[in-house]
């Protein structure tokens, strides 16, 4: 079991959130809370991400999407899966 502590502040918070109904137990509260900030976390990726790829394509750094490369893309991720490589997450989150 973990203990923490908190401002006068944040309890105050979780302790209304608490009364609203909205949640029956601190866990359900910073359960919530966290997943929220993964989700965050997972759109500033995201984001970031977007950005890099609209910066690529202004620089013409682009790559044609034709049948021979999906072909070529398989096949690397076939032999990958072969050895035991897990999936970049970007790929398959």
């Amino acid at each position: 079991m973990v203990q923490i502590q908190v401002s006068s502040q944040l309890a105050a918070t979780v302790e209304r959130m608490l009364n609203s109904g909205g949640y029956a137990s601190i866990e359900d509260v910073l359960e919530r809370a966290l997943h929220l900030l993964e989700e965050q976390e997972r759109w500033e990726h995201l984001q970031a991400s977007l950005i890099e790829a609209e910066e690529q394509t202004e620089r013409g750094e682009l790559i044609e999407w034709t049948p021979r490369l999906r072909q070529q893309l398989r096949a690397e991720a076939q032999e990958l899966a072969r050895q035991g490589a897990k999936p970049d997450p970007d790929v398959c989150p």
